[in-house]
């Protein structure tokens, strides 16, 4: 985060003076501040924070639209299927898939002449990306997100799905998503 004068923000905690029995952690949030803020300056003058960096790879923040991208359909379906929108939750298993399918084979070819499509997100320690789903037809909204993440240079696998709410929560902790179907 950052200050409308482009100043970094960091959240400042301090030592509980007098810790509460059962008190978990030795620390309690205090504000918000500046890094020219006199807390900040006075406490980590010699020692002010970097900013997080959650990639080592910046390839890894852009779909390659070379390598394969292989998705567990049955588990996407069967473990998130509250997920779906409502009037696809009452579907068969063969429809929701054809539905899938349809929708993934559909993203693949968009993401592949617009890289942009897929926004990156943050979670269990690594990148992945997000792809916008659209499992009803004539809608100009996508209904979930389809979260991939990289096996191996030629390979992408595709585990689960998000609801936009979600996939917008997780991709803002790197960025502010600029991609305009990542609207919840």
């Amino acid at each position: 985060m950052v200050t409308n004068n482009l100043e970094d923000i960091f959240a400042y905690f301090e030592e509980y003076k007098n810790p509460r029995s059962g008190t978990t952690t030795p620390f309690c949030f205090k504000a918000f501040l500046k890094e020219s803020d006199n807390n900040i300056l006075r406490n980590f003058y010699e020692n002010i924070p970097e900013i997080a960096n959650f990639f080592e790879k910046p390839e890894l923040l852009i779909f390659n639209p070379k390598c394969r991208l292989i998705p567990d359909i049955d588990h996407i379906i069967q473990d998130n299927i509250t997920r779906f929108p409502a009037h696809l939750q009452g579907a068969g298993d063969g429809e929701l898939r054809r539905q899938l399918v349809g929708a993934i084979d559909e993203v693949r070819k968009k993401v592949r002449t617009n890289y942009k499509i897929a926004v990156p997100q943050y979670y269990d320690g690594k990148i992945q990306l997000l792809l916008p789903l659209c499992l009803t037809a004539g809608s100009p909204n996508p209904d979930l997100a389809l979260v991939v993440h990289k096996l191996n240079e030629e390979t992408y696998t595709a585990r689960t799905c998000l609801t936009l709410k979600m996939a917008y929560n997780n991709a803002r902790l790197i960025v502010k998503p600029q991609s305009n179907w990542l609207r919840p």
